[in-house]
């Protein structure tokens, strides 16, 4: 008799098929059992039962392993493992497995593979989560050693940090540390990690933002969000400029100098991602964004060519506020439509609205104006110059040097209408 895999359970089946999950079965889509699989194998076929042998075998594997032993799932494995004792069971032997020869043993077959899939995705799952945890200790590790002479802490910040620090470097010498004491000293560092942010934002010129502006109530889970300063103001945009939300952070789940693929909808708001990730300190997020910068730009501050390989920072804030609206660019922009209407709409709502001027940011640092746009006389300076001095020009910074080339340009001006034309031909 021929039974057709249920389609829940076939799927199931592909799917770990599609992972390359087993060695030795083929998951190329090009092979026939892989094709007479998804179109609806009966039992029968050879492929099939090396499957089942092989999901069996495997499920066997879970329960045994330390790390899922010492896992908050060591009590749902055991009541699985229990059940499947009592199921149907392979024979001894390889490609010996007890197929089913009517529907009912069918759906026997397929409740216990069903509990199989369920130890195998138990067993994927805190594989991952003891990946992920290893991870976070060793960038919690990085920030404390970096918070030592970069962040100004409390004597108590301090004692918590060295504690956290003296632990997280033993349990890192087991092969598969206690689940639940990282978990335990990942949230002592974060609440030690929050308490640092909510000090650093207290200055004005640090500031948290949103890229966009978000029409009526918010309806995600989590809001992405960067992070700027009077240093860097590296955010989701491709060259720099743009408008945005100014977000008041009241409680941080990851930050980090780069994206975090945030799954804004995820309802689990402490695993924002499909990997974990911690949150980095912001002193620590400046330095890094700078770094960057500077590395692929050159200098920092320069923001023009961020549409590919972005620079930016994220921060995933779980719970925050819409405390008002933000505008970047790299000179004056009161006459632009935007500003206008943001200004009023911050008015209407009682928020504050600030621009964000990238060149007077760089002057500070003694970096050249940029320009998004440069007019074309190219000829007459040397570009890079002219460069600086038309940013100078279109933001009235009057300097010796801006009134020597803007003498020049009226020397030259004259001389071209001598003879017919003006440089504002070209």
């Amino acid at each position: 008799m021929n039974i057709q895999i249920p389609e829940r359970l076939r799927n199931r089946i592909l799917k770990y098929l599609d992972g390359d999950i087993f060695n030795g079965i083929p998951s190329n889509k090009e092979y026939d059992e892989y094709i007479r699989l998804k179109e609806g194998a009966v039992l029968e076929d050879t492929t099939l039962i090396e499957i089942l042998n092989k999901i069996h075998s495997n499920a066997d594997l879970i329960p045994v392993l330390s790390s899922v032993r010492n896992s908050n799932y060591i009590t749902r494995v055991n009541e699985i493992a229990e059940k499947r004792d009592k199921g149907i069971q392979p024979e001894e032997g390889y490609l010996d497995y007890d197929l089913p020869k009517n529907e009912q043993e069918m759906q026997l077959l397929a409740e216990q593979l069903e509990r199989d899939f369920e130890l195998l995705d138990i067993g994927k799952e805190v594989l991952v989560d003891e990946k992920d945890r290893k991870m976070l200790m060793e960038e919690i590790l990085k920030s404390i050693d970096f918070s030592r002479e970069k962040v100004p802490l409390t004597e108590e910040q301090k004692k918590v940090f060295e504690q956290v620090k003296k632990s997280l470097i033993e349990l890192s010498r087991e092969q598969h540390p206690n689940a639940s004491r990282v978990e335990e000293l990942i949230l002592l560092y974060n609440e030690i990690a929050n308490s640092i942010w909510a000090d650093y934002m207290k200055d004005p010129s640090h500031k948290i933002i949103h890229m966009g502006i978000i029409k009526g109530e918010y309806d995600k889970k989590v809001m992405s969000t960067s992070l700027i300063t009077d240093k860097e103001v590296a955010s989701f945009s491709y060259d720099g400029e743009g408008v945005g939300m100014l977000i008041t952070p009241k409680r941080i789940l990851a930050a980090d100098s780069k994206d975090i693929g945030t799954h804004n909808d995820r309802e689990n708001t402490e695993n924002v991602s499909s990997r974990r990730h911690p949150i980095k300190l912001p002193q620590q997020i400046e330095e890094e964004i700078i770094k960057q910068t500077i590395k692929k730009n050159g200098e920092n501050l320069n923001y023009l060519n961020n549409a590919e390989n972005q620079v930016y920072s994220e921060i995933a804030l779980a719970d925050y506020e819409i405390s008002g609206y933000i505008m970047i660019g790299y000179g004056d922009k009161s006459q632009d439509n935007q500003y206008i209407e943001l200004q009023n709409l911050a008015g209407l709502e009682g928020r504050k609205f600030e621009y964000i001027d990238i060149n007077q940011l760089r002057e500070k640092q003694s970096l050249s104006p940029i320009c998004t746009k440069t007019e074309k006389v190219e000829e007459i300076f040397d570009p890079q110059m002219l460069k600086t001095q038309l940013c100078k020009m279109s933001r009235g910074l009057k300097t010796s040097v801006f009134n020597e080339t803007t003498h020049s340009i009226r020397n030259d001006e004259q001389q071209e209408n001598n003879k017919g034309r003006s440089i504002d031909d070209d």
